[in-house]
This record gives structure tokens, C-alpha cells and sequence, in this order.
């Protein structure tokens, strides 16, 4: 079976000839119509006829990455097959090349096996040369823990970089190697690899850099297992990790690369049920794809969204009565990923300037304006044009802008009324008006402290502002307590009081000898019974307060009272 993207979305078809349980590898051409597709054993043509010596491979279709196909840079017809063997197996890691100039068109395996290393893991992968014209091919060796790149360019495969970095890749107790079983995964940018072994307890899941110059592995980080991983995989933007559990705990879980404590940052984004994950794999639509046994696939449709926001879809794609396993085809998205550029619809905009978004990070750009940025800001009307590129593909998109001139809407800043009424003024004479108290007029008189919003419209533009105004004419400028009782756990311990609009204030508490027990200035500081750091004795005591406030302005005002201490 295969999936077919032409129109957007996936559609199964059931024309193929591979049967697999996990590993298998497929390669189409710039427009997305297929070449070959091989389990690692076998390879057939685009017509699912078994190509010209295309049997015996060195894969295994029980091989978690038995295969990966790579276009020889700078041909048009050759591609490479890259192959591992299962469970850490004799025929380990060689490749084989397919002509695709012979055959009318159809291909022919002109090299096949051509051993590169003995045992390795179940893992391989491949990763863009920080120059674009080659790629890194990594594996793992097995009963070690080195990782072996292969520069892969015009001139083929050459002599590996060998890195020790990481866990031993060996037999911990199976007695069958199954600890080989497990994804090997770089990130999209090329900087990140991440590495599961499924049936080695607790850290069998690991996350190194990538140096995609030199082709070195270092800095391992081990994140904490609640299963038995098998499938890893990054999101587009290289910001999260997605990795799957074939049995123990199950789930699918994601893991945020940016955090400074990636382990903790895990978190399930899928159903927590019996089912068994497999591979994952981004397809050319942008939404990644999750194998599992059965006879649907699940979809994870913003993979580069934190969380829940990724939006899982279980049984995302039907599979038409097909079944699925533990594989999907191993390619890579770099190559893949149609290239969608939208600036959206054409638009007025009322305000002085708007931004246009390309998207697409780390492309490259060239807009109308002559700027080379992902984002321009933009200020009178016109037509504008981006050409976005990455990874040998460029597509182009038109916006129509038309500025009008913004609305005008100030209702002032927050305000203190001494009068009884306070009338706002909106404007834009002959608009539309809508106030937060539900009135449609231009002028709306407020008789009472609040928060007021007006929106403004002329049928295309909107403007929306708020002032909060306050009357404190509505009540006494100084309001206190008339008793308290010190020491009284947190509760009416205090001599408390509020201030309506006072704006500088002196307040002074004596005893019935006229001896000042307590003064502030400080809005934060109440007395709470004591003198000289002694609680005072229980009775009347009399408070004086001269104050100035927003409606006595300049003049002093005072006041005097009595509290009682309990």
C-alpha cells in the first residue's frame, strides 16, 4: 500500500507490492511521482515490478531502519541504497546503486552490497552537509558506542568520522540483540541527533549534538524511559522531540528541545491506552504521521506546537482495510516538504504600518521591497511579492495592501472627578459607537467610578479605548477602624483605614496624655498597638489625620477620632 499527497491531504492506495514489519524506504522526484520503494531485501520499479537484480539486499524488513535512499549529488540518475541487518546481523551496513538512466526510466541495481562496516544497531540515517551538496549517513556500532559518518557526496561514500559518545549499543540480556532495535533521528536543521534503544531499561533514550560540518557526535543527554522506546522524531521548527513506546508504558510523548531540563520537560500527547507505537515520520503536507498497529494512522497536525496545542488525531488516516505495523518509509522531509509560502488575503489595514511573514524560518527571502528578511514592515498601499527558497525549492507569494487613515479615538488618561458627572467624548462624529455599558451614543456621561471601553467603527476600521475614572466624592476621605486588638493572629490586629482620594496625609495616635504612640506618612505602615516596641495598655486612644487630596487640592484638611485597643 501507499499514501498518495497529490491533493493535499492523504489518500491510501492499495498498488504496491511491500509487505514489512518495520523498516522500508520509498523515493520520488521533484514532483512527487514515484521512482522505487524497497524493504531493504528487495527493491521494485514505480510499475511495482521487482527491478533488474533488486533481490538479496543487504536490509531486513524486521529491521527497525533497514534501508534509507540517497540521490548521488550531481546526478540526476543515481541514487543509493543504503542497508543495516537486523538484530545487529553479519551483513551489518553497505550499500547498493540504482541506476535510474537504464531500464527506460524504470532503474537497475548496478552495485549491490557493498559492505562499509560489521554489526551495527538497527539505526540509520542521514543528515544535510552544512554546505548543501552532501549528506552525513550515521550509524551505530554495535558492542560499542561509537557512531560511524559517512560523508555522502559527488565523489560518493568516503572514509567514516568515528565518534564515541553515548552508551554502549550491546546485549544486555536478551540473548537475541533485540537492544538493537530502536530509531536513529536528526533534526531538520541538522544540529541534533536523537537515538532509542527499545529493550534496554530506564535511559535508553538519547539526544546528542550533531556537528554537520565535521560529522561529530558529542554531548550525550539521557532521557528517563517509561517504556520501551522505538520511534524518534523532530519537529519541523527543531524545538520538540516526539518519541513513541512499542510496549511497557506505552504512549507518545513530547519532549521540548529548548528547555534547560529536557527529561522534565516530557509530557503525553497521545491517548493513555494499550496501543503500540511505531515509527514517525513528517510527511510533505507538514503533519507528522504515527505508525501503530492496526489499520489506521494517527496524525499529529502542529507538531511544532508545545503540548496538548499539537493537536493529536488518533485514527487521523484510514487505511482502507490495509494494515499498518511498526514502519513508515524512511526519506527525509528536507527533501520532501512541499514549500508553502501565504501572505494571506489581500487587505486594508487601519493602522500606520503592518508587518507581512514569509514564514518559514532559516529560508531565504527576496521581497519587492528589495529586503532579503522573513518579516518587512510595510506602510503605503501597494502590491508586494516574496520569493521564499530553502533546500533547492522557491515559491512565490502576492499581498494587495490598502492603508486607510486610522481612526482617532483618545478618551484620555485614568482620571479623578471631584463633580458629579464626567462626559467622554468618542469622536469620529457620525460613526458607530458601542460603549462597554451597552450605550451606542458618541458622548457617554459617567455618574460612577469605573472602567469605561468605547469601540469605534466606520464599517471597516475599529478603534477601541478605555480610561478608568474615579469619583471619591462618593464617601469620606479617611476611613478607620474603631477597634482593635493587638497580637490577635493576623486577624483585627491592627489599626487599619482606607484613604479615598488622599494624596498626602499625616496621621498621629496619642494616649489620653497627649503622647504620640504611633506616626506615619506611609500609606503601607498601620499601627499595631505597641510603643517603643511595648504593647500598649487596653483603652481610647485619639487619632489625628491632616490630609490633602485630589479635590482639596493645595489645602490641608483635619480630622480627629478615637480607636479602641482591645
Amino acid at each position: 500500500m501507499s499514501l498518495d499527497f497529490s491533493h493535499g491531504s492523504p489518500k491510501a492506495i492499495n498498488d504496491g507490492e511491500l509487505y514489512t514489519n518495520e523498516g522500508c524506504a520509498s523515493v520520488s522526484d521533484n514532483k512527487g511521482h514515484l521512482l522505487f520503494y524497497t524493504d531493504g531485501l528487495m527493491v521494485w520499479d514505480k510499475e511495482h515490478m521487482m527491478m533488474p537484480n533488486g533481490i538479496g539486499l543487504g536490509g531486513s524488513n524486521s529491521s527497525t531502519q533497514s534501508c534509507i535512499i540517497l540521490q548521488k549529488p550531481g546526478s540526476e540518475t543515481i541514487y543509493y541504497l543504503f542497508t543495516v541487518d537486523e538484530f545487529a546481523g553479519p551483513k551489518g551496513f553497505s550499500y547498493s546503486i540504482i541506476d535510474m538512466g537504464r531500464n527506460n526510466g524504470l532503474g537497475v541495481v548496478v552495485v549491490k552490497n557493498q559492505s562499509l562496516l560489521g554489526s551495527v544497531s538497527e539505526k540509520v540515517t542521514a543528515v544535510k552537509h552544512a554546505s548543501g551538496k552532501g549528506w552525513w549517513v550515521i550509524v551505530h556500532q554495535w558492542n560499542s558506542n561509537a557512531f560511524y559518518s559517512y560523508l555522502f557526496d559527488e565523489k560518493g561514500v568516503s572514509l567514516p568520522v568515528i565518534s564515541n559518545a553515548g552508551v554502549v549499543h550491546k546485549d544486555m540480556g536478551s540473548g537475541k540483540n533485540s537492544e538493537s532495535i530502536g530509531y536513529l533521528k536528526g533534526s531538520p536543521d541538522g544540529k541534533k541527533l536523537a537515538s532509542a534503544m527499545c529493550y534496554v531499561p530506564n535511559n535508553n533514550i538519547e539526544v546528542f549534538d550533531f556537528n554537520n560540518m565535521t560529522g561529530v557526535v558529542s554531548n550525550p543527554v539521557k532521557l528517563p524511559s517509561p517504556g520501551n522506546a522505538y520511534g524518534v522524531c523532530f519537529s519541523p521548527d527543531n524545538s520538540k522531540l516526539y518519541v513513541s513506546y512499542e510496549s511497557g508504558s506505552r504512549g507518545l510523548y513530547q519532549y521540548n528541545m529548548l528547555s534547560s531540563d529536557i527529561a522534565k520537560s516530557a509530557i503525553m500527547v497521545s491517548p493513555n491506552d494499550s496501543t503500540r507505537y511505531g515509527a514517525m515520520q513528517m510527511g510533505p503536507d507538514g503533519r507528522m504521521y504515527v505508525a501503530k498497529l492496526g489499520q489506521f494512522l494517527d496524525v499529529i497536525s502542529n507538531p511544532n506546537a508545545p503540548g496538548k496545542q499539537c493537536g493529536y488525531i488518533v485514527n487521523g488516516v484510514n487505511l482502507k482495510g490495509m494494515y499498518s505495523t511498526f514502519g513508515l518509509p524512511d526519506f527525509f522531509v528536507l527533501n520532501y516538504v512541499r514549500l508553502k509560502v501565504d501572505l494571506g488575503n489581500d487587505t486594508v489595514v487601519c493602522e500606520k504600518s503592518c508587518t507581512l511573514d514569509a514564514k518559514n524560518p532559516g529560508a531565504k527571502y527576496v521581497w519587492s521591497t528589495g529586503e532579503v528578511k522573513q518579516k518587512i514592515t510595510i506602510g503605503r498601499s501597494g502590491t508586494y511579492w516574496v520569493q521564499v527558497s530553502v533546500n533547492g525549492q522557491s515559491a512565490t507569494d502576492t499581498i494587495r495592501v490598502k492603508f486607510r487613515k486610522p481612526l482617532k479615538l483618545e478618551l484620555g488618561k485614568d482620571t479623578i472627578i471631584c463633580g458629579d458627572i464626567y462626559p467622554m467624548d468618542a469622536g469620529n462624529s457620525g460613526l458607530g459607537y458601542r460603549w462597554s455599558t451597552g450605550a451606542s451614543t458618541q458622548v457617554y456621561v459617567a455618574t460612577k467610578s469605573g472602567t469605561y471601553v468605547v469601540t469605534v467603527t466606520d464599517g471597516i476600521c475599529v478603534k477601541t479605548d478605555s480610561v478608568k475614572v474615579t469619583f471619591p466624592n462618593g464617601g469620606p476621605a479617611f476611613i478607620p477602624m474603631k477597634e482593635f486588638k493587638p497580637n490577635n493572629g493576623g486577624f483585627n490586629d491592627r489599626f487599619d483605614y482606607i484613604l479615598n482620594g488622599i494624596t498626602w496625609f499625616d496621621l498621629k495616635v496619642t494616649n489620653r496624655h497627649g503622647k504620640v504612640m504611633f506616626e506615619t506618612s506611609d500609606k503601607k505602615k498601620k499601627w499595631d498597638g505597641t510603643a517603643n516596641g511595648k504593647e500598649v495598655s487596653k483603652g481610647e486612644y485619639t487619632w489625628e489625620i491632616k490630609y490633602k487630596s485630589v479635590c482639596t487640592r493645595t489645602k490641608v484638611m483635619t480630622e480627629k477620632g478615637v480607636v479602641m485597643v482591645l
